[in-house]
């Protein structure tokens, strides 16, 4: 009788391996080279080489500019900037590039912060090539061309020049647009002439936008730049009384405060007569009794706003 031996089964597992060992073998083979790659694929863009990470960084920021940015908004936009930079600094020919379609392209607000940009890192004495043609451009936005004379002041500290934007404030022929625009330029020079020039229209009456810009100007001059005594404050104190425009008047009031520092019982007074003259609106009456109240702790009774002297006030400051 023959013998007859039994066979020896394979493991489960070891069949399941050689039927399914094609399959085993490239998946083994994906995520080997997924492992590999993963650090690369995962990792942070800002671990990227500088040049990818700098132009990553400038992307997103110029995106920051296509709708309304807030507060986290504003956070994310500085650090991108802090990224892009330091490498557009060391790669002159690529920032050039970069700035060049920024200002061809048109946002306003892009153009504002790259000026702010280009100031602290280039210096302000010298104008920037992109920022020299925009400026020679006649159908350039007139508001940037004044943020960057403003900006970079010294490159445009020409006396010749500086006279002939006087001169066309003072001209009451030329349009208004002319006599505000060369104001608005005359910001970043808070030298002698151009100082008595803005006192000059601060202290007379019926100058409309002239006198807004003025003292938007004034207030933003370091202190005492401007120099007023107390018959100028007792005039601007009355100036105040004459305005028609609530908007420049509420102007007044503040600029007041302002050119009255180191005069307290001079400013008091004036305070006092202003919250209670009756023909004024009750928003200034109001501004000023807060003053005395904050300032030298005065109570004076004024009206009570109503819902839409407030809709007047923010509408119009």
């Amino acid at each position: 009788m023959p013998l007859n031996f039994k066979k020896k089964e394979k493991k489960k597992y070891v069949a399941l391996l050689q039927r399914h060992w094609p399959w085993l073998s490239l998946g083994i083979f994906v995520l080997l080279i997924f492992i590999l790659l993963a650090p690369y694929v995962f990792r942070p863009w800002t671990k990227y080489p500088d040049e990818l990470k700098a132009d990553i960084a400038w992307r997103q920021f110029q995106a920051t500019f296509n709708s309304s940015c807030r507060e986290s908004c504003l956070a994310s936009r500085q650090t991108y900037a802090d990224i892009w930079r330091p490498y557009f600094k060391r790669r002159a020919e690529v920032a050039a590039v970069q700035y060049e379609l920024a200002f061809r392209d048109g946002k306003e607000d892009l153009q504002s912060a790259l000026i702010k940009i280009m100031a602290a890192d280039y210096g302000r004495a010298s104008l920037p090539p992109v920022l020299a043609e925009f400026i020679a451009q006649p159908d350039a936005s007139g508001e940037i061309k004044r943020q960057i004379v403003i900006s970079f002041p010294e490159a445009f500290a020409d006396e010749d020049w500086l006279r002939n934007l006087r001169l066309v404030v003072t001209d009451e022929r030329a349009a208004s647009e002319e006599r505000v625009y060369a104001l608005k330029l005359l910001f970043a020079y808070p030298d002698a002439a151009s100082s008595g020039l803005v006192k000059e229209i601060l202290m007379r009456d019926n100058m409309g936008s002239l006198t807004s810009v003025a003292l938007q100007v004034a207030s933003s001059w370091p202190e005492n730049t401007i120099r007023f005594a107390t018959d100028d404050l007792i005039t601007l104190e009355h100036l105040i009384y004459a305005e028609n425009d609530k908007a420049i008047r509420w102007q007044r009031l503040w600029y007041l405060v302002e050119a009255a520092n180191g005069k307290d019982e001079i400013l008091r007074g004036l305070l006092s007569n202003i919250a209670k003259n009756a023909q004024l609106d009750v928003i200034t009456r109001g501004l000023a009794a807060d003053t005395l109240r904050v300032k030298f702790e005065i109570e004076i009774m004024t009206p009570e706003p109503t819902s839409a002297d407030w809709q007047e006030y923010y509408e119009k400051i």
